[in-house]
């Protein structure tokens, strides 16, 4: 999963529509074969003939039934019975859900009750399973099915589901930046965060673009120290014309904010990697 052939890397594919309807079919089956695997055993536990419903780290049906309402706000557990009726958010919330309640089972461990077909039982919670593994698993297999519906999503790493990424710019948004203050870290990842929360708003993306500035600004006395008077003009430049941070009458403020947003974020991103770049490369 994840890997694209000839026709889609070249541009030569149509990229197919997934409906809602046909989201709720593919998760709820991607719901259904990861479940089979014992993918979610460690949290919901499993259904043993000889000993009933055997608790997971969530406890019993009714204890998983309260925290999924109380987590998600709403009566949706069992996901098998909600995912058909399922709209877009609480797929989505569902989802978000899971892959914080998905492990893969460690190979060699648990054991195999015959009696009836029982299955596989995995009873330590705390050697019997790989979260990270489990995790990255799921990533992958939703992210095959998301980046198909509506605008095309993804699930992040933080198990956020973001819009997707512009082409070719995955790379620049998957990369971490080489500082050395974990505090400009902190303020990258909100700004990233912030713009790309398929909630966000255009205010919100403007504080996004605010806090890349804030931390291109942090960065502007190292910067100078390399760049030309003409660089330095033009990689600070925007921050300056584009009324995002002050306004005056100077500043350009009539665009379509939705395009030149986008346009924005990619660049003061892009310029605070390349600035730290040399920065670091200089010292």
């Amino acid at each position: 999963m994840g890997r694209e052939y000839y026709s889609s890397r070249v541009g030569l594919s149509n990229k197919p529509n997934i409906d809602l309807d046909q989201l709720r079919k593919l998760i709820l089956s991607t719901f259904t074969d990861f479940n089979l695997r014992n993918y979610f055993q460690e949290f919901f536990g499993y259904y043993c003939v000889d000993n009933g419903h055997v608790f997971g780290r969530l406890g019993s049906e009714d204890s998983i039934d309260f925290k999924v309402k109380v987590k998600l706000g709403k009566d949706l557990w069992p996901f098998l019975f909600s995912l058909p009726e399922c709209n877009e958010n609480e797929i989505f919330d569902i989802i978000e859900f899971l892959y914080d309640h998905i492990s893969a089972p460690v190979e060699g461990k648990g054991w195999v009750h015959n009696f009836n077909n029982c299955g596989w039982h995995f009873e330590n919670l705390d050697t019997d399973f790989n979260k990270t593994k489990g995790q990255k698993e799921f990533q992958l297999d939703i992210n095959e099915i998301l980046k198909f519906y509506s605008i095309g999503y993804e699930l992040s790493e933080l198990g956020e589901i973001v819009p997707l990424a512009e082409k070719g710019f995955e790379l620049l948004l998957d990369k971490k930046a080489p500082f050395k203050d974990n505090d400009l870290d902190s303020q990258l990842d909100h700004a990233i965060y912030l713009f790309r929360n398929r909630h966000s708003n255009l205010d919100d993306r403007k504080d996004a673009l605010r806090n890349l500035g804030d931390i291109l600004e942090r960065l502007r006395n190292e910067a100078e120290k390399i760049l030309t008077n003409k660089d330095e003009k033009d990689i600070f430049m925007l921050l300056n014309q584009y009324g995002i941070r002050h306004n005056n009458l100077q500043q350009k403020t009539n665009y379509d904010k939705n395009i030149f947003y986008s346009w924005m974020f990619y660049y003061l991103l892009a310029s605070i990697h390349a600035c730290q770049h040399l920065i670091n490369q200089k010292k």
